[in-house]
């Protein structure tokens, strides 16, 4: 279990009673919820997190993986179900920023065409196609090196479900 960026995992607790019987791992975050940052003080967190989170199921041969993440760990919830996907079993995200047109204070109805044409765009974009967007817009400054990492894990992960989707 994941906490969101300002919470410790105590945000968890009220579902310790409903979770007797499960072997549960509740994460705490470096330099979140009041803990020092140590490692965490400078560069990437998402990904390093979501590997180092990856590498415990490995190493603990843990089976049978359900991840529940809320907000930034709902983000890095789903950068390990899409990094590894072998391991996760069930995947869960509360309050992960999915709708991105919330930002610029739109509805849905107003950014579902957009969404539609940017996932049909990077559908039909090649790989170097969108490598060099991506670069465009770290060199912008909108996306750091390590977001872009990020987002491109995820945007594979929606292009697979997308493909296997349109194949069924």
């Amino acid at each position: 279990m994941l906490p969101g960026l300002g919470s410790s995992s105590d945000v968890w607790k009220h579902l310790w009673v409903d979770l007797q019987g499960y072997e549960v791992h509740l994460i705490e975050v470096k330099g979140f919820a009041g803990l020092p940052a140590e490692d965490n003080a400078g560069g990437e967190i998402l990904a390093p997190v979501a590997d180092e989170i990856a590498r415990c199921i490995h190493e603990e041969d843990l089976t049978d993986i359900s991840i529940i993440g809320h907000s930034m760990g709902g983000t890095i919830a789903t950068l390990i179900a899409a990094r590894f996907p072998e391991d996760v079993d069930r995947l869960m995200v509360v309050d992960i920023p999915a709708f991105f047109g919330a930002i610029m204070g739109v509805s849905v109805d107003q950014i579902d065409p957009i969404a539609g044409s940017i996932r049909l765009a990077a559908l039909s974009r090649s790989s170097e196609e969108r490598e060099r967007a991506e670069t465009a817009f770290v060199e912008a400054g909108v996306l750091s090196e390590s977001e872009r990492r990020s987002w491109l894990i995820c945007l594979k992960a929606i292009l697979l479900s997308e493909r296997r989707h349109s194949m069924n």
